[in-house]
């Protein structure tokens, strides 16, 4: 059994003022001979989470070319897909910048239909011989982020209960696909659930209904967006600036519905910051941010 690890980078913009982006996130093993870069680069990012799996199996859920299935922007950003890749472990990354608000648009895997598929390809995928050509050995450079607070037990029921759930997704994914115009099912749940173990006794049904609301408006505003990016009426980086404009106006009603200090406390992360869950570099040229 291996030990995969995953890792977030905090990344910058040329006018921080304005916008931040959300951490990077990628996975190695921690003998560095398993190393997937999720869209961009895998090294020099401070540890965030790990556990025992099979890094074959991780190399299997990672294919293909290290994105794991997920359309970069669409179905999931860098975070889903270091999920994807550590769930042999029973890790996810949910203390990289950004991920709660991340894990509210996309969820902690991904699309359901795509999910499933990798789940039943991989599941029975077992031991630690890696593949020469899909990994590269390398040594992890010297970090001088700050590495995060080591998981609570809150933390470790949450993980659990968003696993389960997933369980749930991946034996009838069907029941869990969005229907046209809507966000899928599995989505407000796994939000009901971040607010129950985040906010605990200051969390309300009311609360709870009007975000997941506002989840389910921000959706139906988003297809339209993926409608015109696979339609060409929109290019990668106007689809990637209307996204988060859209997620950024979006998690503000949110803020007003639940107020300041809930959302602080269930994002990790103040109100007032707009941020970029789609990096637009990344959006517009992909396929020079996968690890080969």
């Amino acid at each position: 059994m291996a030990t995969l690890i995953g890792y977030a980078v905090p990344l910058s913009l040329p006018m921080p003022k304005l916008s931040e982006l959300a951490d990077h996130t990628y996975v190695r093993t921690a003998d560095g001979r398993g190393v997937w870069g999720c869209w961009g680069r895998s090294d020099g990012g401070a540890e965030i989470c790990r556990g025992g799996g099979s890094s074959k199996q991780a190399d299997c859920y990672s294919q293909p070319w290290g994105t794991t299935g997920i359309v970069y922007g669409v179905t999931g950003v860098c975070h889903q897909t270091a999920n994807r890749i550590l769930y042999p472990a029973g890790a996810i990354v949910s203390g990289a910048h950004g991920y709660w608000l991340s894990s509210a648009v996309y969820g902690t895997y991904g699309d359901a239909i795509g999910w499933a598929a990798k789940r039943l390809a991989c599941y029975w995928t077992g031991g630690d011989k890696l593949a020469r050509a899909s990994l590269k050995a390398m040594p992890e450079k010297a970090s001088d982020a700050k590495l995060a607070t080591a998981q609570n037990n809150d933390d470790a029921e949450y993980t659990k209960e968003i696993i389960a759930l997933y369980e749930e997704v991946a034996n009838a994914p069907n029941n869990f696909a969005a229907k046209k115009g809507a966000a899928p099912s599995y989505l407000s749940r796994e939000l009901e659930i971040a607010m129950k173990y985040k906010l605990g006794k200051k969390a309300n049904s009311d609360n709870a209904s009007a975000a997941i609301q506002i989840q389910k408006e921000l959706h139906a505003e988003l297809n339209k967006l993926v409608d015109g990016l696979y339609s060409e009426a929109l290019t990668p980086a106007e689809y990637a600036n209307q996204a988060n404009d859209l997620f950024n106006k979006k998690f503000k009603s949110i803020n007003g519905e639940i107020g300041k200090a809930n959302y602080q406390k269930l994002f990790n992360i103040a109100p007032e910051v707009k941020l970029l869950l789609i990096n637009p570099e990344v959006m517009t040229k992909p396929h020079k941010a996968i690890d080969l």
